[in-house]
């Protein structure tokens, strides 16, 4: 009698529980989705040397011109951010950032920006054969934002982002600014 009212009332537990928790959307994307709860925002991060010996006044206007393109943009009723971090022109802290940067679970992708007369560290460069979205062009960035209003999927509550499918539409440029790089 009293092992059949514990198993009676472990299960009623465990119906209860499943009853309370909210579905996770399926994904069929390859590469995975991200997926926003309601009232969560889209992050998109930047790194940059804005102090220290490698930094330089292009990568302030950039970021400024940055910071206005997000102002007040939204996918879907989403809000849009950048979290930005300071390289203090430093390998250890670009590694630093990257890894911060990475373990954020609504950031999409990261810009890393560079001054025209600074080539890219060993550390950006094993990062970007990595199999994360890392940006080193701003309109990369600006045009994946216009493209997430397209290829976003809404639901009553989530937004999910195919990942491959949102990767695929900016990754020719992406390549492109790559060489770019490699090139200095």
């Amino acid at each position: 009698m009293f092992n059949t009212l514990r198993s009676l009332l472990l299960v009623t537990s465990l119906i209860a529980l499943t009853a309370c928790t909210k579905p996770e959307p399926l994904c069929d994307d390859p590469a995975g989705c991200h997926v926003f709860h309601r009232g969560e925002t889209i992050l998109f991060g930047v790194i940059a040397p804005l102090s220290g010996d490698q930094s330089c006044p292009e990568i302030r206007m950039t970021l400024e011109n940055l910071q206005q393109s997000v102002t007040q943009k939204e996918i879907h009723g989403y809000p849009i951010a950048l979290s930005i971090w300071d390289t203090y022109s430093s390998d250890e802290a670009l590694e630093s950032s990257l890894v911060t940067s990475f373990s954020q679970p609504t950031l999409l992708a990261t810009l890393v920006l560079t001054c025209n007369s600074t080539s890219p560290s060993e550390t950006l460069r094993a990062w970007l054969d990595g199999n994360l979205l890392i940006l080193t062009n701003p309109s990369q960035l600006t045009e994946g934002i216009v493209q997430l209003e397209k290829l976003a999927i809404l639901s009553r509550d989530f937004l999910i982002i195919p990942r491959s499918v949102w990767m695929m539409s900016i990754i020719e440029g992406q390549s492109e600014s790559v060489k770019d790089y490699d090139q200095r």
